[in-house]
């Protein structure tokens, strides 16, 4: 079950639905897994899904992560084709995975990462790309939330960035409001 949800996205056409999830152990019971699919009969109409997969932990089955607050993972985004995957983690780290079949999580579907090829953006936020993967958007939701804009000089490749803007975000994003 989805308990703490806490990023979500589409595949390309709104038929699949991925969501993150993060209720750490100690919370009610065992931690449990960080990313659950979904199909979805009518395209982006999420009164419509029906869970296909639940279970992944690609931070930790893939990545390796072992640090408690590392692998707790906040948001999700994919690529234009659903090749590469990105997660984000509760202290701002963005893990890159390739995936041989898009948008796919089952067993055996090739999907792998590279070890070092994370990058620490700050605190846990929310990433976005826009539509051709030449700019990345960090939304740090810390004490001080900021707007971070980055350029990459490879499309969806998080190691070409570099910082075009950085804005603070008036509002106070705090636990006590959400």
């Amino acid at each position: 079950a989805i308990e703490v949800p806490t990023g979500g996205t589409f595949n390309n056409d709104g038929t699949i639905v991925f969501f993150t999830n993060n209720k750490p152990e100690g919370h009610g019971g065992k931690e449990t897994d960080s990313v659950t699919v979904m199909r979805v009969s009518t395209p982006y109409d999420l009164r419509t899904v029906s869970t296909i997969f639940q279970g992944g932990d690609p931070l930790i089955d893939i990545a390796g992560v072992t640090v408690t607050n590392d692998k707790r993972v906040m948001d999700i985004d994919f690529n234009n084709d659903g090749t590469k995957l990105f997660l984000t983690n509760l202290n701002g780290k963005v893990y890159p995975f390739d995936l041989k079949i898009p948008f796919s999580f089952a067993f055996g579907s090739g999907m792998s990462f590279t070890t070092g090829s994370e990058v620490d953006l700050g605190g846990e936020g929310e990433l976005e790309f826009n539509n051709d993967g030449t700019k990345m958007y960090y939304i740090d939701g810390n004490e001080n939330p900021t707007v971070d804009e980055y350029n990459l000089t490879t499309a969806f490749d998080i190691s070409t960035r570099s910082l075009a803007n950085s804005e603070t975000l008036s509002a106070d994003i705090s636990d006590s409001a959400s």
